[in-house]
């Protein structure tokens, strides 16, 4: 159990890590605390078009997300069944998606 607490927290710690190195310049900024204990085991990011990132990630890329009002990204990894580099490709996903761009849809 101590080694999936271990993971459970490095895990966001390495969506935290992906977003200050790639994301970042594409718009994107950390919404969740950055101290492991106030944060618990999920990060948001926010951007303007979050919703359509969230959309397109599940549809075109294959990686679950949660879109939080007004403009949250939610990823959460789970350390039972997520790896590391799980991580690392939904990231690249979110900043491929963002680099090329995504049509916002209106709500419905």
């Amino acid at each position: 159990a101590d080694r999936l607490g271990q993971k459970g927290l490095a895990l966001p710690q390495s969506v935290l890590q992906r977003t200050d190195e790639c994301l970042a310049p594409l718009g994107f900024s950390v919404a969740s605390p950055r101290d492991a204990t106030r944060r618990g085991s999920h990060v948001s990011v926010t951007h303007p078009q979050a919703k359509a990132f969230v959309r397109a990630l599940i549809k075109e890329a294959g990686v679950i997300t949660d879109f939080r009002p007004p403009d949250r990204v939610r990823i959460a990894p789970v350390p039972l069944t997520t790896r590391f580099v799980d991580v690392w490709d939904g990231m690249d996903r979110l900043r491929r998606l963002a680099a090329r761009g995504v049509e916002a849809r209106p709500a419905r």
